[in-house]
């Protein structure tokens, strides 16, 4: 499936109001993220359009970057954020595999958080 200009390669993440997508730009090649609001339900459609907004005004180097938002009347597509995509294990797995992370490593990841 195509999303404005990017192509979804795999479903790679869901939550109570979205799934979240490894896509790729069709004429850059580039990996993305694209994060979708999948209630259809207006009060969360606002508030995905809120996020979206937000994130735009976002620059920090342990967050993805912003790179486009989507409206589509297609209810299979609906409202989608494209990200950059940051390519590694996801919280839920790392726990997982390892129980609780070590304090020092959140410490770590607070601190890089707070710059």
């Amino acid at each position: 499936m195509n999303i404005g200009s990017y192509e979804l390669v795999k479903q790679i993440g869901e939550g109570a109001f979205g799934r979240t997508y490894l896509a790729t730009h069709r004429l850059l090649g580039i990996p993305a993220c694209l994060k979708q609001e999948k209630t259809g339900d207006p009060r969360y459609q606002k508030l995905f359009r809120e996020e979206a907004k937000a994130l735009s005004r976002l620059r920090h180097e342990s967050l993805a970057a912003f790179m486009d938002y989507y409206e589509d009347a297609d209810p299979n597509v609906g409202q989608m954020i494209a990200m950059s995509f940051v390519k590694g294990e996801s919280l839920t797995r790392l726990l997982e595999q390892g129980g609780a992370i070590a304090d020092e490593h959140v410490c770590w990841i607070i601190q890089r958080l707070l710059r």
